[in-house]
């Protein structure tokens, strides 16, 4: 296209082409004002297409947040604030004077994600000063305080290109006493679930099956096992509702109280669907006695029981059974296969003395030639399980016998005897354990003081093959050996964990980026500390061992650990790189 001759050049064409001396002032004076206006409409053009560009509007440039829940978690120790953000680099939570900030990464902070944060109920003065400076600075970026939305105590801040949004919003109870549906917390990391009138337990996953998925099959405790379970006319035990159901139908149980209920086998279940059983909504269902499965391809759910058990002395091997969010004393694992433990709470359980009664809870190999084999133990809180006799009952609160493939994550153990974990072959190998952000407390004895010193133990001299112990939490030493002469290390790996230094460190065992007290280190990207850098280093049900900070944070390079989440199922890494231990700040 030909560019258009300047606005002067145009005016003095006009103005020969007018003729006449009168006739030209006017004219002149008229190109004057449109030389005037043509000007204001290039501004104003000009001015609009940059707002254009930035977004259109006075604030859409900001940060946005969407989605946002605050809700009472961890038996009311912190407040769990989630949502949604976009164009943020950091989100920031208060409620009172504890605040929580969460960097996002780079993926979210172009493309948006969810947020998960915990705020402390309880700050100490130096952090309430921090909190309060904190806020004050994001007030100041943009007048954050413009833009709030909503009413009440939980203030949330997501900031990015000197640009501050706030949002508020009133606290919501998440411990609701109610049955499936009700207790769970749908938050990003899990929540907790009813399992009786006021008692929750942590679940780190929403349940294996949705709440507002029908149930076809119905338990009741007056029901008849001479029917079909059909909701009419409900059966008595789990097992007949599990011997008419189809695979991937859903058994409602009636609330109240059943005895022991045992799933014995059947044939005809060998679809990878499970049967599921869970209580009806708004119920809670608690048996007078163990869960025995004898079963394949089943799913308990948010129930109380004794213990709950894969025994060994069936007339079948047993695989794929899941228990998600229970409550009991003790589970055992007995040559099972694909078994899955996630969420719950196990303990109190004694052992050569106490009124609990039970023993350790176990994985072990007593069907001959079944190894257990694919063991899942996630979220899980085990604790308190004692011995009132030591030399007589040898009591941890998870002992490994055989095993191949077993996960034990993000579970919190506390109060165990000996040992929070034993691992000794003493019927079968072990092999492919992974211990990863955990939460391992000094074991105890019944009158609360000091047992062992080691919160987990391997037994003999191996050889240990398939070892990965990464980003755990430990208020006490890990320990790879009980003494044995010449101990065998086959791709054995400690990564990025917090503990105290064992009495030694292993040849033939890879020690990368660890966190120890205690004095001394295993490896030079290790870093010794004076102390383990806990919120509450204590090993009972009041420990808290989320990270305060120090060395720890941004420690672990991904070419040393790829872990995608921590303790609380927050996304690993925040910063530039992750935080040693279970917890990522």
């Amino acid at each position: 296209m030909r560019p258009a001759a300047p606005l002067s050049e145009i005016s003095t064409f006009r103005l020969v082409a007018a003729g006449g001396s009168g006739t030209i002032q006017r004219i002149f004076k008229l190109g004057k004002i449109w030389l005037v206006a043509l000007a204001l409409l290039c501004v104003l053009a000009v001015g609009a297409l940059v707002a254009l560009a930035s977004g259109g509007g006075k604030n859409d440039d900001r940060p946005r947040l969407s989605g946002l829940v605050a809700s009472l978690g961890d038996s009311g120790a912190h407040v769990v604030v989630t949502g949604n953000v976009r164009g943020a680099a950091n989100v920031l939570a208060r409620y009172g004077k504890s605040c929580r900030l969460r960097r996002l990464s780079h993926a979210a902070r172009v493309g948006g994600g969810r947020f998960w944060l915990r705020v402390p109920l309880k700050a100490s003065r130096a952090q309430a000063r921090r909190c309060g400076a904190a806020v004050a600075k994001r007030r100041r970026s943009g007048g954050a305080s413009s833009s709030a939305a909503g009413s009440g105590r939980v203030e949330v801040f997501a900031c990015g290109a000197g640009a501050c949004t706030e949002q508020r919003l009133t606290l919501k109870q998440s411990l609701t006493e109610g049955g499936l549906g009700q207790g769970l917390a749908p938050v990003a990391g899990g929540g907790r679930v009813g399992v009786a009138p006021g008692v929750t337990v942590p679940v780190p996953t929403d349940p294996p099956v949705a709440p507002d998925v029908p149930a076809t099959r119905f338990v009741a405790t007056d029901g008849s096992d001479s029917g079909e379970c059909l909701a009419g006319s409900p059966c008595r035990t789990f097992n007949r509702a599990y011997e008419v159901a189809q695979p991937g139908e859903v058994v409602d149980v009636a609330g109240g109280t059943y005895p022991e209920q045992q799933i014995e086998y059947d044939s005809s279940k060998t679809s990878p669907e499970d049967v599921y059983f869970r209580p009806a909504a708004g119920a809670f269902v608690n048996i007078a006695g163990d869960i025995e499965a004898y079963g394949s391809h089943v799913t308990f759910m948010a129930m109380q029981a004794r213990d709950t058990n894969i025994p060994y002395d069936g007339p079948a091997d047993v695989s794929d059974v899941t228990f998600w969010g229970m409550d009991g004393r003790n589970f055992t694992i007995d040559s099972g296969q694909q078994v899955s433990m996630v969420g719950g709470d196990y303990g109190p359980a004694s052992d050569c003395g106490g009124s609990y009664g039970g023993s350790n809870n176990g994985v072990r190999m007593n069907r001959p030639g079944v190894m257990p084999t694919d063991i899942l133990i996630w979220g899980v809180h085990i604790h308190d399980v004692q011995s009132y006799d030591l030399e007589a009952c040898h009591i941890e609160c998870l002992i490994v016998g055989a095993v191949k493939n077993l996960t034990v994550r993000g579970s919190t153990f506390w109060n165990c005897s000996i040992f929070d974990i034993f691992l000794q072959p003493f019927n079968g190998d072990i092999s492919g354990v992974t211990l990863e952000n955990n939460w391992f407390a000094a074991p105890t004895g019944p009158d609360g003081a000091p047992n062992s010193g080691r919160a987990v133990e391997f037994s003999g001299g191996g050889p240990w093959r398939d070892v990965l112990i990464r980003h755990n939490s430990v208020n006490t030493a890990i320990n790879l050996n009980d003494g044995a002469p010449n101990p065998q290390y086959e791709n054995v790996s400690v990564v990025g964990n917090i503990a105290e230094r064992a009495i030694a460190c292993y040849k033939g065992v890879s020690y990368r980026y660890n966190v120890w007290f205690g004095g001394g280190v295993c490896d030079p990207t290790d870093v010794a500390v004076s102390a383990p850098p806990f919120a509450k280093a204590r090993d009972h049900a009041d420990l808290d061992y989320h990270l305060t900070g120090g060395p720890a944070v941004d420690l672990v390079p991904a070419s040393a650990s790829d872990l995608a989440s921590d303790y609380d199922n927050e996304a690993r890494p925040q910063g530039s790189a992750r935080e040693a231990g279970s917890d990522e700040r």
